[in-house]
């Protein structure tokens, strides 16, 4: 399979809705101009531009946290070390001072 895990599906749909939807907006202004409609068609491709990027990140952050796996050929993780420390950190919390304290003892443990 090309798209073998979840994170790679998501990284091509939302590249997929962004050009497709700013094309047909592109498409609309160039059509209308600058008449009310066509503002509004380029302000709406704009709000995709910024919102789709962010929660494309923080679906597959989310799906992270959760556990779905990356696909074997996947050779970087970036947040695999940060949550196995933060998971072992609210395991163990008691009060908030400390749970500060451990927090630093497991955030040391996990950096050596």
């Amino acid at each position: 399979m090309r798209l073998s895990d979840m994170y790679n599906r998501l990284h091509a749909i939302s590249k997929i809705e962004i050009l497709g939807a700013f094309g047909v907006m592109l498409s609309i202004f160039v059509k209308v101009g600058f008449a009310p409609m066509g503002v509004k068609a380029i302000t709406v491709g704009i709000f995709l531009m910024l919102t789709v990027p962010v929660s494309a990140h923080m679906i597959s952050r989310a799906a992270h946290r959760h556990g779905v796996n990356m696909c074997e050929e996947s050779v970087i993780d970036e947040y695999g070390e940060t949550y196995k420390w933060v998971a072992a950190w609210k395991l163990n919390i008691k009060t908030p001072y400390t749970g500060l304290i451990h927090l630093y003892e497991v955030y040391r443990e996990f950096k050596e």
